[in-house]
Order: structure tokens, then sequence, then C-alpha cells
């Protein structure tokens, strides 16, 4: 089956339609990905383990073993991955599978002196948890902080470009003080680089710990030794950007990737945010979009330019994040030393951030083709005298008038001004002559504060 044919088969839109899109998510998220870092785990573990004098029965290889042994991880392929699958057919448990396909291996290189060592003292949890850690951690910094990163520069390019470009401010969708283009992306830019922050910030947890945490298989084994030092050495050398757990059941009970979930709701609630209002800019013609070569707005509607990557944006981030929520309130509960239900939700974890990636990825289409219309925004906001109001009720407290926002509601409120209108009420007031210049000078266009200033603030 060609690869068109598989996508139009595909259950899933992320392995059919955007299959070429979500192909960096599925570096860490496929089948093949986790087979892969439990492998990786497995035989770092036998490395590790082998020659060790705190576990001298195990031999150390010469250096050719070592060698075989660690091409069995790093030369694992798509037909390795399918021999642990017809394994895994009989075993009907994924990590055993992994262990009698790495046993094989031995055996067939002629090293079947390591087969007692492989999976020594470990249970299954101890090896998903190192790799599943490993593979978020990987997709987190490698794929989704890239993304998010493009984001950030293309708002911080419209903040700078924008940043004195005057335009009509709304809350509640009425008429409200003038802002810039450039300082409201840079509300945006400023609250993706705080969310981004503390996501990079985050780490992901890993326990090695044996059956119910208790390192009692290997204490049975070789008591002498001191294993919960060991088993923390060993996770920090094979995972150095993950934090060891001292003390867990038979799971790690996945409050770290709970708080990752979470910080990625955050994010995709800006990003929210951002595609609504700039689908809102567009829609007032603030925004112009340049459509790519023979793109199609309508099937009807030969003139349509529809915002559509914004759009694909929002509806991908309403998936993640149910997706993530979910995540985040069901993975930290288990039943006693454990149950099985976290093993189902954690292959879901590459679908969530499949879904925030697209989105990314969206935004950052959407925010590449988009031009503002200076005119546009100027004319929306020139005949709004009324907002200035503001400034004249604010100067008349400061002279004193105690009765100042009720005189400028009298007069103001559910009005339009005209220009003329507004310089005859400036006229009217009981303010200095130099105030009343001041604000004579002032119009719907200049009243921006330090607006643009702040468009180019960074923090």
């Amino acid at each position: 089956m060609s690869s068109v044919s598989s996508a139009l088969m595909a259950l899933s839109p992320l392995d059919g339609r955007y299959a070429d899109k979500c192909e960096p998510i599925a570096r860490f998220f496929s089948e093949f990905a986790l087979i892969r870092a439990r492998v990786r785990v497995e035989i770092a573990w036998l490395l590790w383990l082998a020659g060790r004098k705190d576990v001298e029965d195990c031999p150390a290889p010469k250096a050719a073993d070592a060698a075989a042994l660690q091409s069995l991880s790093d030369s694992f392929d798509l037909h390795a991955a399918e021999q642990v699958k017809k394994i895994e057919s009989q075993t009907r448990h994924d990590v055993k599978a992994v262990e009698v396909h790495l046993a094989n291996q031995l055996e067939r290189l002629g090293l079947d002196q390591w087969i007692p060592w492989l999976h020594f003292g470990c249970t299954s949890e101890d090896i998903n948890s190192v790799a599943y850690a490993l593979l978020i951690t990987g997709a987190l910094h490698h794929v989704l902080a890239e993304d998010w990163n493009e984001v950030l520069i293309a708002l911080e390019h419209l903040s700078d470009s924008c940043a004195a470009m005057p335009m009509l401010g709304r809350t509640h969708g009425q008429p409200a003080s003038p802002t810039t283009m450039g300082k409201e992306m840079a509300v945006f830019r400023a609250r993706l680089a705080r969310v981004a922050e503390d996501l990079e910030s985050l780490k992901m947890t890993a326990k090695f710990s044996g059956a119910t945490g208790n390192h009692s298989a290997w204490t049975a084994a070789v008591p002498e030794a001191d294993w919960p030092a060991l088993t923390r050495e060993f996770l920090l050398s094979v995972a150095p950007e993950c934090e060891p757990l001292a003390v867990t059941t038979q799971i790690d009970p996945h409050d770290s990737l709970a708080a990752i979930c979470l910080g990625l709701v955050r994010l995709c609630a800006v990003l929210t945010d951002l595609a609504r209002d700039v689908w809102q800019y567009i829609s007032d013609g603030h925004f112009t979009q340049r459509p790519a070569p023979g793109q199609v707005g309508s099937s009807t509607m030969p003139h349509k330019v529809n915002p559509i990557d914004f759009e694909n944006a929002e509806g991908n981030l309403g998936l993640a994040q149910a997706l993530l929520i979910h995540l985040a309130t069901k993975l930290p509960i288990s039943r006693l030393q454990r149950d099985l239900t976290d093993s189902t939700v954690l292959r879901s974890v590459g679908v969530a951030f499949a879904h925030v990636h697209l989105a990314l990825t969206s935004l950052l289409a959407g925010l590449e083709k988009i031009h503002p219309d200076a005119a546009n925004m100027r004319h929306a906001l020139e005949p709004h005298w009324e907002l200035l109001a503001e400034p004249l009720q604010t100067c008349l407290r400061r002279e004193g008038v105690a009765d100042a926002y009720e005189k400028l509601r009298k007069v103001t409120q559910g009005q339009q001004i005209t220009e003329a209108m507004y310089h005859e009420l400036v006229k009217s007031l009981p303010l200095p002559k130099p105030v009343k210049e001041r604000l004579a000078a002032l119009r719907p266009e200049t009243y921006l504060g330090r607006a643009a200033d702040l468009a180019r603030t960074r923090g």
C-alpha cells in the first residue's frame, strides 16, 4: 500500500490527512518510537550492571562484546520492531516481548552469558517510566518548544512593526480607549513567553525501584548493594534531563506529566485567545491575508480568502485541551500499588501533543500570511471622538472637580461625538488654558498613552 493510500485508510486524521505535518511528533510517539526507547533502557541497564563491583556476578564485557550489546540499541529498526510485535502476539505483554527479543539477539550473537542479566530485577514500569520520560521530554523540548518559539518570533515581528499603528480598542465588543495593533500583539507575545518559560522549566520524573517500589528483588539477589543509590545513579546516566523519584509504588505517579499537561492547557488557552482575536481583526479588515498560489476560499464564492489557519488552530487547540485535561486528572490516580488504566491512557499523550503541534504550526502559517491595514484601522478609529471623554474627565479630576466623571458621562454616554462637538466640549470645561490647548490638540488616533513603548517591551 502506498503512503497516499495508507493515509486515506487511516482512522485518525493525525495519521491520515495530517500525517506529514505530524511526522516530528511521530518520531517520539509512534509505537516504533516507544519500543525503541524500551530497548534503549533495557540495554543501558544491562551495560550499566556489567562489570560493576557492586554487582560482581554480572560479567564485564570485552570492548567488542560491549559494542555488540550497544548495537542492539543503536541499530534497532522497523524490522526489529516487527519481530518484537510478533513476540508480543504470543506473550500479550509488550515489555516482556522486548526482553524476549533481546534474549534471542544475545543468543544469536553468542552473548548468552548476559541473558540472565536482561531486565534484571526490573518491573515493566521501571522500563516504561524511563522510556516515556525520554520521549515526552524530547517531544516537549525538540518539537513543541521549537514550534512556540517560532510563534513568539512572529508575534515579536508584528508587535515591533505595528508598535505605533493606532487602532480602536474594544471592551465588551464596544468602542473603548484607542490602542495600537503592535501593543495588542505584544500582550500575546508576553503571555506566551511566560507560559513557555514555565513549561521549559518542568522536568519529567522517572522511577526505577521494582515491583512495588521497594527494590525488593535486587535486595534479595544482592543484599550488600545500596540499590536506591545505584538505581538513582543509573537513572541520571540514561536520562539526565529527568528527575529520579526515590519513593513510589510500582509506577511513577505521573504528577510531573500532569504538570506538563496543565502547562500545555494554559498554552492552549493563550493561543486560542490569540487565534480568535486575529480572526476578528481579519474580519474587521485590520489584517489582510495573502492567499497561497491556487488557494480556494469557497466552492461557490470566488472572492473568498478565509482565515482557515486560525480556525484550524482553534479547532486543534480545543481537542488538545480536552485530552490534556483528561491526562492531567486521570494519570495521577491509580488503585493501590498500581492498576493498568494509565497504560492505555499514556498511549494518547502523543495524540494530545500532536494537536498542540498542529495548532502551533497552523497559527504560525496564519501569522506569516497576514499584513496590517493601517488605513482601515485609522478609518475605524477616527469617528470616535467620544473616546476622548476619558482624558477630559481625568484632567478635570486633577483640577479638583469632584463630579468630573458624571459631567462627561451625561454628555457622552451612548453618543457618538463629532470632532466639532469635542472641541466645543473642551472649550466649556473649567480647565486652565494650557490644559485646554493640550486636550484640543488630542485626536482619537493620538490618544495612545504609552502603547508604542509597551509594544516594544520585552518581559
